[in-house]
């Protein structure tokens, strides 16, 4: 496990080495694929790889750009096919229109682009926040902005409350 707080403020993350297909690269929303890894490791028998669908329940975060270059992780990456995954905190992340324009605390999920995100707008599973606004009238051009990890499940807007007899209303 790796934190670290970049020099240049181009973010802060909490990130591990995580096995990872080929083409994927820093500031791709990744989710876990049904490929074995080829690397022999009881850690991590799983493969992760580009997001491909729009909402994908399987997201598990976002390629960290902040010092993978930098960092060798003494010992910690275990082949060339392993790269950091942004478990939380701060980090660029790739992303379009395809759901409209995005503000500043929108939820932010998997588009059918892979290994892009976008606005999320239903329920389902969300990677995190957006800490930038990010607006393209071509919705499939694909930006980057700081976006905060937080995974999680994102409700509906009906909420349920007990009543004065602790029954649900």
């Amino acid at each position: 496990l790796l934190v670290k707080r970049s020099a240049a403020c181009t973010g802060s993350d909490l990130a591990e080495y995580f096995p990872m297909e080929q083409g994927v690269e820093a500031g791709d929303i990744v989710s876990l694929t049904s490929l074995p890894n080829p690397t022999e490791d009881p850690t991590a028998p799983f493969l992760v790889g580009k997001s491909q669908a729009a909402k994908d329940g399987k997201m598990l975060g976002v390629v960290s750009s902040i010092y993978e270059h930098e960092a060798p992780g003494e010992g910690l990456r275990k082949a060339e096919h392993y790269h950091l995954l942004a478990l939380a905190g701060r980090v660029p992340l790739k992303v379009n229109t395809e759901s409209g324009a995005i503000a500043v605390g929108d939820p932010i999920t998997s588009s059918s682009v892979a290994g892009v995100a976008m606005k999320a707008t239903k329920a389902g599973r969300v990677i995190g926040v957006a800490l930038e606004s990010y607006l393209s009238a071509d919705p499939t051009a694909v930006g980057k902005i700081m976006v905060f990890i937080n995974p999680h499940w994102m409700g509906t807007e009906k909420l349920l409350a007990l009543d004065g007899n602790d029954r649900l209303g």
